[in-house]
């Protein structure tokens, strides 16, 4: 094998986690695509011999679509590894969407899974995801693809089965946004992060709504904490939601399957 190409949108930094600690289990040289911090990526041809390890968020069941053309500046005929990262709700048909993303630019996927992470809105959700339980899958999963890539010439036929629905649900806005306080020093980092330049350079405290998509970036990336989402529609949705996602989610994994191994046992004399 060639190095792995990490491909990541992590605007809470827990999705840069999850790959992280699946690309831990793969004993390659690691070439990292940062899409939050990188947005006018070059064209990419992967070679034949890398791999690639996509992470992406999953915004209200489906991808973040201001990374879609990001994805699509990466082609070849490598084999993909598929994660998605959600808040412990749902991840709809994110992974079908991302298996389908990489495939139209020449991928072919080898294995999947959904991963839960503490929700990027509603942070008191799934708060300490990834934990050490979710440690040990990330493990488990990377011992797998590592088989599979070991054997991948009798898997690169085969088609890589994930959950998720075609066509995909009608993507749903989000309507809670982020907002600066008083505290805010107008420093302009969350201006140069935001990937929908959704800030006012002018005015860093408020938000264009028109453009937000809620990824949350500029509240991790203050130095004064002086974003967030705040709010009586904020606390409100903040105690519904709490109370329907309370209860712990498992990530769902999926693999090609591995072509039987052979009986290399004799007979006796």
């Amino acid at each position: 094998m060639g190095k792995l190409h990490e491909i990541y949108f992590s605007p809470g930094g827990t999705t840069k986690r999850i790959v992280s600690l699946i690309s831990e289990g793969l004993p390659m040289e690691k070439q990292t695509w940062d899409l939050l911090e990188n947005k006018e990526l070059p064209r990419v041809e992967v070679d034949k011999e890398d791999v690639v390890l996509v992470g992406m968020p999953v915004y209200a069941g489906r991808l973040p679509a201001v990374c879609l053309p990001m994805l699509r500046q990466f082609s070849g005929v490598a084999p993909v590894i598929l994660a998605v990262v959600y808040g412990n709700r749902d991840y709809e048909d994110a992974l079908a969407e991302v298996q389908d993303i990489m495939c139209g630019q020449g991928f072919f996927p080898v294995a999947a899974g959904a991963f839960i992470a503490r929700h990027s809105i509603f942070p008191t959700v799934a708060a300490s995801r990834p934990d050490e339980k979710d440690e040990e899958i990330f493990y488990g999963f990377s011992r797998k693809v590592q088989e599979i890539l070991e054997n991948v010439e009798a898997v690169r036929d085969k088609e890589l089965n994930v959950a998720g629905n075609r066509p995909y649900r009608e993507p749903s806005g989000i309507p809670l946004r982020p907002c600066g306080d008083k505290s805010c020093i107008k420093c302009g980092q969350c201006v140069k992060l935001c990937p929908t330049g959704a800030i006012p350079a002018d005015a860093p405290q408020k938000t264009k709504k028109e453009l937000c998509i809620s990824c949350g970036a500029c509240i991790y990336r203050c130095p004064v904490r002086a974003r967030a989402f705040r709010g009586p529609i904020y606390q409100v949705a903040k105690a519904a939601f709490q109370k329907t996602c309370a209860q712990r989610k498992e990530p769902a994994l999926f693999y090609l399957p591995l072509p039987p191994k052979e009986n290399k046992e004799t007979l006796p004399d």
